[in-house]
């Protein structure tokens, strides 16, 4: 970070790692050494609701974090379980809090078609995105890479064809769903999905907090740019 500072004058870091939260001893310490070197950066990660805690974040808030992106995945409890996440509701709902609270934005990813996914728990996933105070939100629909347990899994029911090729695994596609199992169908999924983009981006309440957030002219230029993107994406889904 700090040749990339000194040298290149870059300001901006995207730390990709799904683990960079796990240690927080390591990740204090990291913390600490980037204020000690005066580094003066802005900096986004991953993190774990499993393991984030207030003074971890308020150590990230000073060295110059400014998003924490977390994979929240579903908002079934039930469908948390077969993936084995290791987390409840409750933790997504307290670790942003804290994160929140801390002035650090947040995202959150969700798996739409997972294995026991259906209508209902899908419906759960929304709404509870929707419930939270996340700064943006993004739903794939679930993709089994191969070598994953998820895969195996996918092969074992007859969910997957053997012949797909890899640009079909892309996250935002115009290709059909990878997994496709008994409760829902492929339209049904890429349905549910403009679905969920729709309800979480296009209402009152999170509109209201981006025009609250705005600050600055940057902030207008984010706020158009977010928009850009949101509806090329969609126009994108609609092939």
């Amino acid at each position: 970070m700090e040749e990339c500072v000194k040298k290149y004058g870059l300001r901006e870091f995207n730390i990709y790692d799904e683990t960079f939260t796990i240690d927080k001893k390591r990740i204090i310490g990291i913390c600490r050494e980037i204020v000690r070197r005066d580094l003066k950066i802005f900096w986004i990660c991953f993190g774990r609701v499993n393991v984030i805690d207030k003074e971890m974040v308020e150590e990230m808030k000073k060295s110059g974090c400014k998003k924490i992106s977390f994979g929240l995945e579903s908002g079934s409890q039930k469908l948390l379980d077969i993936m084995r996440k290791s987390a409840t509701l409750d933790m997504a709902r307290k670790a942003v809090k804290i994160v929140n609270e801390a002035g650090i934005e947040v995202h959150a990813s969700f798996m739409l078609g997972n294995v026991g996914e259906d209508t209902g728990t899908v419906r759960e996933s929304i709404d509870f995105a929707k419930s939270l105070k996340l700064d943006n939100a993004t739903f794939f629909i679930t993709a089994p890479f191969p070598g994953t347990d998820l895969y195996k899994i996918a092969q074992e029911k007859g969910y997957i064809n053997e012949n797909t090729k890899w640009e079909h695994f892309a996250p935002i596609t115009k290709s059909s769903p990878v997994l496709v199992q008994d409760n829902l169908s492929q339209e049904e999924l890429v349905k549910w999905q403009k679905k969920a983009f729709r309800e979480f981006y296009v209402r009152p309440k999170y509109i209201l907090q981006k025009l609250l957030c705005i600050k600055s002219f940057d902030d207008v230029k984010k706020l158009i740019i977010g928009l850009g993107v949101f509806f090329r994406v969609q126009k994108k889904q609609a092939g």
